[in-house]
């Protein structure tokens, strides 16, 4: 049995390696093609999204799941739609509904050139 445990630990630890030098580069390809694309990408307006909330003054709590760790797409008051944008279909951004928020700052704040495809906010 100690002999399988061994074996199944050396057998994995390449993976893992190639798993930690593999995603970084992918992530990297991610936002090389977006920035071909006009630097749209979700990450660009997941970054968008989250510095517009951090001028808020007090982010109302429908915000509460606009984090770093989670896509937008996920967030409450965020609505994402395939879009056809050159050869590719991305997720982007299309609606902002945060309705009876009572959210008090600049919507001047929010980088409209990295959502473009936004088409209602309430």
């Amino acid at each position: 049995m100690r002999t399988l445990h061994r074996k199944m630990t050396s057998s994995s630890a390449p993976l893992l390696y190639l798993y930690l030098l593999l995603v970084p580069c992918l992530l990297l390809l991610e936002e090389a093609h977006a920035s071909h694309h006009g630097g749209i990408s979700l990450r660009s307006q997941h970054m968008a999204l989250l510095h517009w909330k951090a001028t808020i003054a007090s982010p109302p709590l429908q915000m509460s799941s606009w984090q770093e760790n989670t896509g937008p797409c996920n967030w409450t008051g965020i609505m994402c739609t395939l879009v056809r944008h050159g050869s590719r279909m991305p997720w982007m951004v299309t609606n902002i509904s945060l309705p009876d928020a009572g959210i008090r700052g600049q919507l001047g704040e929010l980088n409209f050139s990295a959502l473009p495809f936004l088409t209602h906010r309430t």
